[in-house]
């Protein structure tokens, strides 16, 4: 419905549900074991922003300790890898300058095991030493991970996230994750038992899944 109203005060609501203003609606909100498939990817670059890869996760299969939360099929995690940080000075204060990771530094390992689970390099590629990755074919990847609250501070004000702890992505046939929950169709895709639709990238160091998700596919079974 369109607010036709002349009072800008004024906001039509019909429809729109307590649920539907809840926080966390449309992003995960429950802890729980998942499978995910990115569906875009974004290199943001931001003036006086540290730079970082923005990952959206669309949730295809979920498994919860509890009985609170059993509607995140759908949903998004977004997953910012930052590979870059700002530079701080001896006292901790930020210098204004952004530089680059410490080799062989926690953040690296993190951005590793992320590309390892997807498939984007092998455990033999760290022999060279350095490992080129091409961030446009994450899109259109699967992976799975356990997803955990968090409480954090942030301006003085106490947040609720769910995030993915440290190293803790894993490759959908990873024998660690073979009990956890997964869509059916999308493992049958991955693995090649059905014809897989290729993503594509764009320009921009962006990456987008070029076709809409079957909705059949984003119910649990």
């Amino acid at each position: 419905m369109v607010n036709d109203s002349s009072d800008a005060n004024l906001i039509q609501c019909e429809g729109i549900t307590e649920k539907d203003l809840k926080s966390g609606n449309g992003n995960i909100a429950a802890e729980g074991k998942y499978h995910f498939l990115i569906t875009d990817y974004t290199d943001k670059k931001e003036a006086g922003k540290t730079p970082h890869r923005l990952f959206n996760c669309t949730v295809l299969e979920a498994e919860y300790p509890t009985n609170e939360q059993k509607e995140q099929a759908g949903k998004v995690y977004h997953y910012r890898q930052y590979y870059e940080r700002k530079e701080r000075d001896v006292n901790g204060n930020p210098t204004g300058k952004i530089i680059a990771m410490e080799v062989g530094g926690g953040q690296i390992k993190g951005i590793l095991n992320f590309a390892l689970a997807l498939g984007l390099f092998t455990i033999k590629d760290l022999e060279t030493n350095s490992v080129n990755i091409d961030w446009a074919f994450a899109v259109g990847k699967q992976f799975m991970a356990e997803v955990r609250k968090k409480e954090k501070s942030y301006l003085g004000k106490k947040q609720t996230i769910f995030e993915v702890p440290f190293l803790g992505f894993y490759d959908i046939t990873d024998p660690f994750v073979v009990s956890w929950p997964k869509n059916s169709e999308f493992i049958k895709l991955a693995t090649g038992e059905e014809e897989m639709v290729e993503p594509v990238a764009v320009k921009d160091g962006c990456g987008v899944v070029d076709e809409p998700l079957p909705d059949n596919l984003l119910k649990r079974n």
